[in-house]
């Protein structure tokens, strides 16, 4: 058995025992491996250690039953074996950021930050992609964009049509397309379709320039806020962007002391580095705000 059907071993375990008194050692047990080894290939990949995933995976199941049911707060912390009312609040309210109470009044707003399962798509991503893994924390100065806006989705991500629309627009309306160029994902809230799907918008744009003239009314600009960012680099096709923000805001800025700054907007560059939508040498930059 390679570590990566380990990996799935395991998390299907997690999955699977949810709601019982299973154990870090009970996880590692299934795959074969000793504790003391596993946990080590666990967290290498991953990211995260064996029971930071399980208690951010019964927070993720917690969080969904505050949304969906009408259970009371102590039934749902008892679920997922935290033993105390208290307890559970702390937790989740390190975590998110909100108490369960508010959460349930206000959920859906931090839906991005809930831990999804991962899958063996997703292991063979993170084996692969440890790039991503580490950002580089640095400041960034406040700039100007001209753009325009597309809507998109978590599970139909048609961010590929959106660029070839785009540079098409751009080179037909302004200017040929310059080196550097933005995905801005939009301040609006996103907000689920009837199919569960998580629908938002993004702005493709360029740096603005005075010299422009007769600016489109489908264009409009936007002041990008300077400050600190993580600046996460995702190497690879541009429809796999999503499994690199899945990491971004389900590993790591779950398990970081950093804070999401949601007064400012999280946003993709695409320069020289950029070869193609599906080439697999491709570098983009992805800046998440941070307080």
């Amino acid at each position: 058995m390679n570590y990566l059907q380990a990996l799935e071993i395991a998390i299907n375990y997690i999955e699977d025992n949810m709601e019982k008194n299973i154990t870090v050692f009970d996880i590692a047990r299934t795959t074969g491996y000793s504790y003391y080894h596993f946990s080590r290939v666990f967290q290498a990949i991953i990211g995260e250690s064996i029971g930071s995933y399980l208690k951010s995976r019964r927070l993720s199941e917690a969080a969904d039953d505050l949304l969906n049911s009408n259970t009371n707060i102590l039934e749902i912390a008892l679920k997922y074996g935290f033993t105390t009312h208290e307890a559970f609040t702390r937790t989740f309210k390190k975590r998110y950021h909100k108490s369960p109470s508010s959460y349930r009044k206000h959920g859906v707003s931090y839906f991005i930050e809930k831990k999804k399962v991962i899958d063996f798509s997703m292991l063979e991503y993170l084996e692969k992609n440890h790039k991503i893994q580490k950002p580089k924390i640095m400041r960034v100065e406040t700039f100007t964009t001209i753009g325009k806006n597309y809507q998109t989705s978590l599970l139909n991500n048609e961010i590929v049509n959106a660029w070839k629309d785009f540079i098409s627009y751009i080179k037909k309306n302004i200017t040929s397309i310059p080196i550097r160029s933005y995905a801005l994902c939009n301040t609006d809230t996103p907000y689920y379709d009837e199919k569960g799907d998580v629908l938002f918008s993004h702005q493709l744009s360029i740096d603005y320039s005075s010299t422009y003239k007769n600016i489109p009314d489908t264009m409009e600009k936007r002041i990008v806020l300077g400050g600190r960012y993580a600046v996460f680099l995702h190497q690879g096709k541009v429809r796999d962007l999503v499994k690199t923000y899945e990491y971004i805001w389900g590993i790591w800025l779950l398990n970081n002391e950093e804070e999401f700054d949601e007064s400012r907007v999280d946003f993709e560059v695409y320069d020289e580095r950029f070869l193609g939508t599906e080439h697999l040498e491709s570098i983009v930059e992805i800046f998440i705000p941070l307080k």
